[in-house]
C-alpha cells in the first residue's frame, strides 16, 4: 500500500498547481464531474498531444535492501480536452501489457475503464453540473474557509519556492518546489519529517512535465512525461471500443 500511497501525495501535490485556473474556469460555465469522486472530468483545451509517463521509485529499507519500482503510463489528450489513460502492467516480465485503460470525455460528459485482457469496460458514473450564482459561490467558499481545522500540530507546515523556468523536451516549464513538515506528533514520530516535491509544470499544455519527490518514508519518485507527438489524436481513441462488454450498463 506504501507505493499507492506515496502515489496519490504525489498526485494530490501536482493537482494543486492548476487548482485555482480551474475553479475559477467551473464557477464560470457547466462541468463535467465525475459521481464517485466529485471530481470534475474538465481538462484544458487546445492542446493535443500523446505523451509517455515514467514514474520511478527507489526506497532503501533499514536492512539495507534496496526496491525500485517503475510504472509506464501512455497519455491522449485532444482539443476538446478529452483524455485516455492507457496502464501498463507492473509485472516485470510483462512490461508492455496494457491492464487497463481509462477514457474521460467531458464533452459528452461520460467516462469509462476499459479492461483489455478481457475486453470488458465499466462506465463511470457522471453528470453535467451547472456553474453557481455568484450568492452561492460565495456561501460555499465561506463555509469552506470557516471549517474546523484539526489542530495546529498535525498539520504539516509547507513553504514554496519559484525556481524559475526549464526548458523541457523543447517545452518552457515553470518550476516550483514545495518542502511539507511534519512536526513530532503529526504521525506518531518523534522528529520532523521532510518531504521535498520538485515541479516543472507546463502552461501550455496544462501538465506537470517533471516532478521529483524525495519522501524519508516512501522513497524517491521522478516521473517524467515526455511529449510524443503534438496532433491530432485519432477521435477513436476516446470511444468505447467495439466489441467490449459493458459491465454496468445501468450506470448512467
Amino acid at each position: 500500500m506504501k507505493p499507492l500511497r506515496n502515489a496519490a501525495l504525489l498526485a494530490a501535490l501536482i493537482a494543486l498547481i492548476s487548482f485555482s485556473a480551474l475553479a475559477q474556469n467551473m464557477s464560470q460555465s457547466p462541468r463535467c464531474v465525475d459521481d464517485r469522486s466529485g471530481g470534475s472530468l474538465v481538462e484544458p483545451r487546445g492542446a493535443p498531444y500523446a505523451a509517455q509517463i515514467v514514474s520511478a521509485t527507489d526506497q532503501t529499507l533499514t536492512n539495507g535492501t534496496h526496491i525500485h519500482r517503475e510504472t509506464k503510463t501512455k497519455l491522449y489528450r485532444d482539443s476538446q480536452g478529452r483524455t485516455r489513460r492507457e496502464m501498463f502492467s507492473m509485472q516485470p516480465e510483462q512490461p508492455d501489457v496494457i491492464s487497463s485503460i481509462d477514457i474521460r470525455d467531458p464533452v459528452a460528459c461520460s467516462a469509462y475503464t476499459l479492461f483489455p485482457l478481457n475486453q470488458t469496460a465499466r462506465r463511470i458514473p457522471s453528470h453535467v453540473e451547472q456553474p453557481l450564482d455568484p450568492q452561492t459561490a460565495a456561501k460555499i467558499q465561506h463555509a469552506a474557509e470557516s471549517a474546523p481545522r484539526p489542530p495546529e500540530y498535525v498539520r504539516p507546515q509547507e513553504t514554496r519556492e519559484n525556481l524559475g523556468t526549464q526548458m523541457i523536451d523543447g517545452i518552457s516549464t515553470q518550476g516550483m518546489r514545495i518542502t511539507m513538515t511534519f512536526p513530532a506528533g503529526a504521525r506518531g514520530n518523534d522528529h520532523p519529517i521532510i518531504t521535498v516535491t520538485e515541479i516543472w509544470h507546463s502552461n501550455e499544455l496544462g501538465l506537470a512535465l517533471l516532478t521529483k519527490r524525495t519522501d524519508v518514508q516512501f522513497g524517491d519518485t521522478t516521473t517524467h512525461v515526455r511529449i510524443l507527438d503534438r496532433s491530432e489524436p485519432d477521435p477513436s481513441l476516446f470511444q468505447l471500443p467495439a466489441g467490449y462488454t459493458l459491465l454496468n450498463p445501468e450506470s448512467h
